[in-house]
């Protein structure tokens, strides 16, 4: 066995070796982690079956994400946008304005508000 192949073979463990931990990294960081955080799971699963156009289950797995952490930004938003694409719009706006109550300076609250105020055909402040 010459130097060369010395070489090619711990060039090739190595690579091996780099594949399998990233791999074993990715698993804990992506799936393992969500699996021992409910929250992420639920919320995970709920925008999931958002963007899917799965409103309904999208709206249950909120709920859920907000039951493991009740004040939740994105669990909230979330479920107010399910809301109002279910056509719920007074759960929505409930929602919105508890939203706007903790954050007056996230303007997207307003604006999504507005926008369910106009599908009800109310433009009175």
């Amino acid at each position: 066995m010459n130097n060369n192949d010395s070489v090619y073979r711990i060039l090739k463990y190595t690579a091996v070796a780099l594949i399998i931990s990233s791999l074993l990294v990715y698993f804990y960081n992506s799936v393992w982690l969500r699996v021992q955080d409910p929250y992420m799971s639920e919320y995970d699963r709920a925008s999931r079956d958002f963007k899917d156009g799965f409103y309904e289950n999208a709206l249950e797995h909120f709920n859920l994400a907000l039951k493991a952490v009740p004040d939740a930004e994105g669990s909230l938003r979330g479920k107010a946008d399910a809301l109002s694409l279910l056509g719920k719009h007074y759960e929505a706006l409930e929602v919105y304005d508890a939203l706007i109550k903790e954050n007056p300076q996230e303007g997207g609250y307003y604006a999504n508000r507005g926008i369910i105020y106009d599908r009800l055909g109310e433009y009175e402040a």
